[in-house]
């Protein structure tokens, strides 16, 4: 049975983000996905509709060949553990894999290397549904989610350090056979985990890690994703193409998005807050501008000290007294354009440990 599509379909990535969280359940991951894809660097215009309506028909093709290899499930019930979810899932799967041929970029697989995020259809859905059909664990389980939520299955996303899976989670279904919680992998081969084998594998998790784990009021991971958080890790992969592109403007929006979807997550705050750096010392060097005392001109300016930049002149201070409220001394564009910049800065406190006094 193919669950009709939901009724939010916000058109526009603005739209969803103009969506409340509590209401972010109602749009399909597919979508939410696709929306976030928009307008990337080194990207075709994506055609939402257009894939959502393949999703739709790859459904209907995943629950007649489930259907169909009912009697082999019934014959190999032990080897399957008689678990309908596994079977369901694994159907699912390996139709992704030999009908559409989706595999896993090997490219991407060592996790001791940074991930080529200039290379976005690895990371997003439309990368799988185009041409090459390659992803990575950025994409592939989002696809899986994708199809699996339009039969009904009740799937989430997981994080791992370095990793995403996803999750049959369902304790209390209405169906007696579906109260089941399994991990799913699908990054080249199928496979189900506990959760005990993501403290190892695919990275080895740090004492810190888990010191920190234990520190938050929400964990981070091997939780199921809310709506919201599923968007919001979209939004960071979304920051990180930008990030990969020096394009540190739109990658600041998506990540202050991110987090105020996720405003636990104090992982995407690093993450924002170290593209803030980035974008400062890209501005500071484009103009020659470096060192820890400039730093400090931004700090004190930002307080309202009277302290030139160096490239304005000299004022009169007896003038700046009588500034009206609605004028500013330093209009200049490139003080403004800094100045806003910088203010974000010591918001997120970048420029903290830089602009004490030597």
């Amino acid at each position: 049975m193919l669950i009709a599509s939901t009724a939010t379909r916000p058109c526009t990535l603005a739209e969803m983000l103009a969506i409340s969280p509590a209401e972010l359940g109602g749009i399909d991951i597919a979508r939410a996905n696709l929306l976030c894809s928009a307008e990337l660097p080194g990207t075709t215009p994506v055609d939402v509709e257009a894939l959502t309506q393949l999703l739709d028909r790859v459904a209907l093709q995943v629950a007649v060949h489930t259907e169909e290899g009912w009697p082999f499930f019934e014959e190999h019930a032990d080897e399957l553990e008689h678990s309908q979810p596994l079977w369901r899932m694994l159907c699912l799967a390996r139709f992704l894999q030999h009908s559409l041929r989706i595999k896993y970029c090997v490219e991407e697989r060592d996790l001791r290397t940074v991930a080529d995020w200039t290379k976005t259809c690895r990371h997003f859905l439309f990368g799988l549904l185009g041409p090459e059909r390659h992803g990575t664990c950025s994409s592939l389980p989002v696809l899986l989610v994708a199809v699996g939520r339009r039969l009904g299955y009740p799937l989430r996303l997981v994080h791992s350090p370095g990793h995403v899976f996803c999750r049959w989670d369902a304790h209390d279904h209405r169906i007696p056979p579906w109260r089941e919680c399994r991990n799913i992998e699908f990054n080249g081969d199928f496979d189900s985990h506990d959760d005990e084998h993501y403290y190892d594998s695919p990275l080895r998790w740090l004492p810190v890690w888990h010191a920190q784990e234990r520190q938050r009021a929400v964990p981070l991971f091997l939780r199921s994703l809310t709506p919201a958080e599923e968007v919001a890790s979209f939004l960071v992969q979304r920051a990180q193409v930008f990030e990969a592109h020096r394009m540190f403007e739109p990658a600041w929006a998506a990540y202050a998005a991110a987090c105020r979807l996720a405003p636990h997550n104090d992982i995407y705050a690093f993450f924002a807050k170290e593209c803030n750096r980035q974008h400062l010392d890209a501005v500071l060097k484009e103009w020659g501008l470096t060192g820890q005392q400039f730093c400090r001109t931004i700090e004190l300016r930002l307080r309202g000290r009277r302290v030139r930049f160096p490239w304005e002149p000299r004022r009169n201070r007896r003038a700046e007294r009588f500034q009206t409220a609605a004028g500013t001394p330093y209009a200049d564009a490139k003080s403004a354009a800094i100045l806003k910049l910088a203010e974000q800065a010591i918001r997120m406190r970048v420029l903290g440990s830089r602009s004490r006094s030597p």
